[in-house]
């Protein structure tokens, strides 16, 4: 395989013999001030550079077209000393830095020395600010702010003056670049590139329903159009910074790439995941300068401390217009108008809030199942980064299925799901609204890590992803979204706490108590059972039929007719609308003749079923119907 150059192997080939006689020169002129190590010649009177090594370049990130680097030489110096008696020699080693410049506007031209220093210390290494051997920043996560903040200054210094929008065409504009809205795939894969040299771009007409070709010049900034109605003016923002941030920090490394032979003109921006960083395998650097993109874009967008001064505003405002002291009644709001001023996504702006300090907003605005969910706070380290309580429908549907810890946990009947989180069934967590529908309590949601599963979170890259695929497909969620996020239950130590807490309340549980009571006196008929479950319920054969959209008249038969074999779904739905808890609705349906345990033929839908019946059975009819729906599965009755 053939080894490409690094920039150590351009200034070897290109600049070092330039180097070279700097060094020697330098020798030659300050010998007499230098220190050697040396044992045998105390005073020199004398010094010739015999021979030169360049041991290593160490490049610095900087903005513009000048690269400057220091050329780290190791000299084999021959030294003298002349006294009246004898004549002394010895050969050293001495580390030179010589500091030099070049310009990458048009490849490496334009080369400078800048300074040859003598004290180099080869054992003190400086990473600030760096450039790896194929150009490309070395940037931590913990210096991302203070890079995202260099480029403002250098290109939009206003917006660390005091809040405002960052008007990105502008910011293209002082930068030089054009921008050119163009379709650059036919499903929409790449959003951008960053064009660096003239070159000729494919894009997708989507008049001709074809690829036609433009020829753009140096500087272009190429955007997917489809992204103002497919997404949001946020993600459009979003990307003009991006491929800004590629044109101001990654130039260098196509120059290197042009420089050893590479028809290297752009960098194209697809929509996958960048992955993390392992010990066994280590970013490229392309994923390495995506990441760099996809870091810095929103950070500029919202400079820490200007979103932070119009946050602050924001929460004060609204605290006082609602006239509330709690963070959390406000958060919605303030994050929608934080998107609103800023013109970003509201989840850059979620998270942004939660950059700046406000933890709390991890718990707000956090989108599930087609809306969003209530916000939300819990004590600070009840869970990690990557745990949440909030977990979708139809993630929750699979966990039940696959993973026998969580199902363990929910037969148990001691948790309903609730707006996208799995709470003690109690009334200090969970009562119906006017409507009848089931909602946590204000303190449920003041204390999630008290009554609330939580869930490990994990993202990895859709290849389903696709403009055409969500044109075609409008409800079709993952399709429009870069990644899929998975959901895992670890029955972590708050979670082990949680479930001692629930089976606290159903102990003391009244309802609990009489139902257990009822059970023990219902007899083997069925009908029977169920008249007697509907007289303990206070009610009439009607109104079930309403709560469990069943015809009243097959209700009536279900109660006199010991001779037919009803259908488990009907049955199903006749548990929902009496709201029946796991230990009385099994029971029940086993009356009823059918042997309805976890597993049965290993059906996905009898799985689905049965987590109606455990975790759902204090839900309406409507809302079990919808996971069903989620799942793929026909409505419980066909009256929906």
């Amino acid at each position: 395989m053939t080894k490409i150059p690094t920039f150590k192997d351009i200034v070897q080939q290109s600049f070092f013999d330039e180097i070279e006689n700097r060094v020697s020169l330098y020798v030659e002129r300050n010998f007499s001030v230098m220190e050697f190590n040396s044992h045998r010649v105390d005073s020199v009177d004398e010094a010739h550079v015999q021979e030169h090594e360049l041991r290593r370049i160490v490049a610095y990130d900087s903005i513009g077209d000048t690269l400057t680097f220091d050329a780290i030489v190791a000299a084999h110096i021959d030294i003298y000393q002349v006294t009246r008696h004898n004549d002394y020699q010895d050969t050293v080693e001495k580390w030179f830095r010589v500091s030099c410049s070049v310009d990458v506007a048009d490849g490496f031209s334009n080369f400078k020395i800048l300074n040859v220093d003598d004290e180099y210390d080869h054992n003190v290494n400086d990473y600030s600010d760096r450039l790896d051997d194929n150009l490309v920043p070395l940037i931590s996560t913990a210096d991302i702010e203070r890079h995202a903040e260099d480029i403002l200054r250098h290109v939009y210094p206003e917006a660390l003056d005091s809040p405002m929008r960052v008007n990105v065409e502008k910011f293209a504009e002082r930068l030089e670049l054009n921008i050119v809205r163009r379709r650059l795939s036919r499903n929409g894969s790449i959003f951008g590139q960053m064009i660096f040299h003239p070159t000729s771009v494919d894009y997708y007409d989507l008049d001709k329903r074809g690829f036609s070709t433009y020829d753009a010049d140096g500087g272009t900034i190429f955007a997917d159009d489809e992204i103002f109605f497919l997404r949001n003016l946020g993600s459009w923002n979003n990307t003009i910074i991006h491929e800004c941030v590629h044109w101001l920090k990654h130039r260098k490394h196509v120059e290197l790439k042009r420089a050893a032979g590479a028809d290297v003109s752009r960098i194209s921006c697809q929509v996958t995941e960048v992955p993390p960083e392992t010990k066994k395998r280590k970013r490229t650097d392309t994923e390495w300068m995506e990441w760099h993109a996809n870091a810095l874009a929103p950070r500029i967008l919202m400079p820490r401390k200007t979103f932070k001064q119009k946050a602050d505003e924001l929460i004060a405002l609204y605290k006082k217009s609602n006239g509330t002291d709690r963070l959390s009644d406000v958060l919605a709001a303030v994050i929608f108008e934080l998107s609103d001023f800023f013109q970003v996504s509201i989840l850059s702006a979620r998270i942004r809030l939660m950059d700046v300090g406000y933890a709390e907003a991890i718990g707000a605005l956090e989108f599930v199942d087609g809306q969003y969910v209530p916000t939300h706070s819990f004590k600070a380290g009840s869970i990690s980064e990557k745990q949440t309580f909030t977990v979708p429908m139809k993630e929750g549907l699979i966990q039940y299925a696959v993973n026998p810890a969580f199902a363990a946990v929910i037969d148990k009947g001691d948790f309903v799901f609730v707006d996208g989180h799995y709470v003690i069934n109690a009334p200090k967590y969970v009562s119906t609204n006017s409507f009848g529908v089931l909602v946590m309590t204000d303190y449920a949601l003041a204390n999630m890590d008290e009554c609330c599963l939580s869930f490990e979170r994990s993202t990895r890259s859709n290849p389903d992803y696709s403009v055409q695929r969500y044109t075609e497909c409008i409800l079709y969620q993952n399709a429009a979204s870069k990644t899929v996020t998975e959901f895992v239950f670890k029955q972590t130590d708050n979670d082990k706490k949680v479930i001692d807490n629930a089976a606290v309340f159903r102990a003391e549980l009244e309802e609990a108590k009489s139902a257990d009571k009822l059970m023990a006196e219902l007899p083997g008929s069925f009908g029977k059972s169920l008249a007697m479950i509907m007289t303990w319920r206070e009610v009439t054969v009607e109104k079930l039929g309403e709560l469990a959209l069943l015809d009243p008249r097959m209700i009536q038969r279900m109660r006199t007719d010991e001779n037919q074999t009803w259908n488990i779904r009907k049955l199903v739905a006749l548990c929902i609308g009496l709201k029946l808890p796991p230990d009385m609705s099994f029971p029940l349906i086993e009356k009823a003749g059918v042997r309805f345990k976890h597993g049965i033929k290993n059906s996905e839908e009898n799985i689905t079923l049965r987590l109606i019946l455990t975790a759902y059975y204090r839900s309406t009819i409507h809302e079990c119907n919808d996971l069903l729906a989620e799942a793929g599965y026909p409505p419980l009755s066909a009256d929906e």
